[in-house]
């Protein structure tokens, strides 16, 4: 098995950018997160991203609150001025699914029909186009409190028939342990890994397998698993690379 991907590899292995604990289920802008979704998206080519706030409704339609962002602040001004972000035919497909999707100006993202014409997609077209944005993709995420969350990706390149998996596990994997961590386990620094164990989440944050592993350890790699079982079972973690954050961000590998 392989440990992390490259790009949620690349962005836990500076200590610069490992993201720090925050309450319980909140969808908050912490600026200590702002460089980590940066480099993910950069990861995959894409030079901004936003993350905004799904959960509320306003009539019939989402009512989106935009975030943590590295957008130009004008362009940020202008859609805030507008008012009518809800709008949008990008929110028509966030309403009904939790999976990533590409997007492009000019085109629905849920029928694949042209938009043109449309007054309100027409001026975030023409808004987006003019900073150079012609698509992105859109990762949907939520918190341990099931607040509704997405964050998106911005580039200058159409991406309506994009399929991003690598940045959609770093982007969720990042986004749970930025928002989705309880208070409890957040609080626990003294955790105590063992050696083994923490060679092991060392060698999966450099990207290194359990084949890797077991040659370098003279075990097996059945041995190795139940290492990093063990260390993922301490730290509370669902998965490898979330060990391996939560280790790195207390600063026990």
């Amino acid at each position: 098995m392989n440990g992390c991907s490259n790009s949620i590899k690349q962005l836990l292995a500076n200590p610069a950018h490992r993201p720090l604990g925050h309450g319980p289920g909140e969808i908050v802008s912490d600026e200590s997160h702002r460089d980590g979704f940066a480099r993910i998206g950069a990861s995959e080519g894409f030079e901004s991203f936003a993350l905004l706030d799904i959960d509320r409704i306003a009539g019939d339609k989402i009512d989106p609150q935009i975030g943590l962002n590295n957008l130009p602040d004008e362009l940020m001004e202008q859609i805030h001025n507008s008012g009518e972000l809800g709008n949008c035919s990008l929110f028509d497909v966030l309403d009904i699914t939790n999976s990533p999707f590409g997007w492009q100006i000019g085109q629905s993202p849920l029928t694949g029909e042209s938009t043109i014409g449309s007054p309100i997609d027409d001026m975030f077209d023409a808004l987006l186009n003019a900073f150079n944005i012609r698509g992105g993709y859109c990762i949907p995420v939520h918190s341990s409190r099931s607040k509704r969350g997405v964050v998106i990706y911005f580039g200058p390149e159409m991406q309506g028939d994009a399929r991003y998996p690598q940045l959609s596990l770093a982007t969720v994997e990042y986004f749970q342990w930025c928002f989705g961590q309880s208070s409890a386990q957040q609080s626990v620094s003294d955790i105590g890994l063992g050696t083994t164990e923490k060679t092991c989440l060392a060698s999966l944050a450099e990207g290194g397998t359990d084949a890797d592993l077991a040659r370098h350890l003279e075990l097996s790699e059945f041995s190795v698993a139940a290492f990093i079982g063990s260390a993922m079972k301490k730290l509370g973690a669902k998965t490898r690379c979330q060990a391996v954050a939560i280790a790195l961000a207390r600063r026990m590998i």
